[in-house]
């Protein structure tokens, strides 16, 4: 091996540059540029509608709703529909909500239909609403304050006629939600608490009474391996100023017996394994125990097909409740009275499948098998099967409406 010495590369030449710091840009911006005023409606123009398909009892509920925002966030709005097979009627509900202000200003109505346990006898709800909500001063941005003024109509039908229920009067909401910290999420989990106070105020023909509701739930992560969670809620209304005899059926809490991800459904006590409406009373508690974790991971798709299957987790539950009111009996096919020392019981199973339709819209197939222990009240061994949207829970995202646990940050 000889020596080698390539030549040296030439020096580069000291690059200069100019002294610009006197030079004025030609553009004024007060001269060539005249500012637009913001516009935020041609945003709100309506680009879809999410689909929800739902067994009830005695037929198949069917739902959809559509929403958007402009990009400032300062307006927004949700538009809701359903038809179901056993009322064979229309069901409705739009929101609109005004965030330019300290203060989010909402208005609302809707319309919604039900049946009463497994009768014939179907229950409506016209229901209008304004409300206001924001931060409290001088705490984190995890308390809300809100009020609620709403007028509530409410038809019963009754033998051969139909008694009309009128309620009007204010609302007022305390809540907190860990996950609304503008920190990184705690890595234990998340909590959330919720209590609300209304008052129907009587006259001119209109019912009154006064209602307290509290809700807590607790997401626990931190300790149990990764992807699984425990979730623990427990919330209950009390109403005693209702009477017992002529307005707890038509216008008490009653108990929800599918895991909804969406519902116009009038409830928000959740009891697998039990037909809806089998528990409705003026004070109502409700449990729900969920555990649940990853089974397999599929990441598959069908060649251009626009369907991609990410998930398959499974939940295990078990819900309980309590009521002062009354239960519903499929064999009387009418309801009998309970009190609040009596507990009813559910567990069951949940295969939830989640999926990315369209190649960007989270969907989830929800398999459940659900058994109620007390056969009195229609339990049993019950299959649910719903289809829909996954980032969603409750009509009007507000936990104490929704059907279970389930703040934004925690939508599956």
């Amino acid at each position: 091996l000889k020596e080698y010495s390539p030549p040296p590369l030439p020096k580069l030449s000291l690059l200069e540059f100019a002294d610009n710091s006197t030079t004025r840009s030609s553009f004024s911006a007060k001269e060539n540029y005249t500012p637009e005023p913001y516009s935020p409606w041609r945003h709100l123009v309506p680009r879809y509608w999410i689909p929800f398909i739902f067994p009830v009892d005695g037929g198949i509920l069917f739902q959809g709703f559509t929403e958007s925002q402009d990009p400032s966030g300062q307006h927004s709005y949700r538009i809701e529909g359903s038809y179901d097979s056993v009322t064979e009627q229309m069901g409705y509900g739009a929101a609109y909500f005004n965030s330019s202000s300290p203060v989010d200003l909402g208005i609302m109505f809707a319309e919604s239909n039900e049946v009463l346990g497994s009768t014939s006898a179907r229950l409506s709800n016209q229901r209008t609403a304004v409300s206001g909500n924001g931060f409290i001063y001088g705490l984190s941005n995890s308390w809300r304050w809100g009020i609620l003024a709403q007028s509530i109509k409410t038809e019963y039908p009754l033998q051969s006629r139909v008694i009309t229920y009128d309620r009007v009067g204010p609302t007022a909401q305390l809540s907190y939600n860990s996950s609304s910290k503008s920190i990184s999420p705690s890595t234990w989990g998340e909590w959330f608490s919720n209590l609300t106070y209304t008052n129907f105020l009587g006259g001119s023909d209109r019912t009154d009474y006064e209602k307290s509701t509290a809700q807590i739930a607790l997401r626990l992560r931190g300790p149990l391996p990764s992807r699984h969670a425990l979730i623990i809620q427990s919330k209950g209304t009390f109403a005693p100023q209702l009477d017992l005899a002529r307005e707890t059926v038509p216008l008490g809490d009653r108990t929800l017996g599918g895991n909804y991800l969406v519902s116009l459904v009038n409830s928000q006590y959740l009891l697998r394994g039990y037909p809806s409406g089998a528990l409705v009373g003026r004070s109502l508690w409700n449990l729900n125990l969920e555990y649940r974790f990853p089974l397999f991971d599929l990441f598959r798709g069908f060649g251009t097909f626009p369907l991609f299957l990410r998930t398959l987790d499974i939940n295990l539950f078990i819900d309980g409740a309590g009521v002062d009111g009354y239960g519903f009996s499929p064999q009387a096919n009418g309801y009998y009275r309970s009190n609040s020392d009596k507990s009813y019981w559910g567990g069951g199973v949940e295969f939830i499948l989640g999926s990315t339709a369209a190649y960007h819209m989270p969907v989830t197939l929800t398999l459940g098998l659900y058994y109620g222990f007390d056969d009195r009240n229609g339990g049993g061994f019950t299959q649910f099967l719903s289809l829909g949207y996954v980032g969603y829970g409750g009509a009007d995202e507000v936990s104490s409406n929704s059907t279970r646990f389930r703040p934004n940050s925690f939508a599956r």
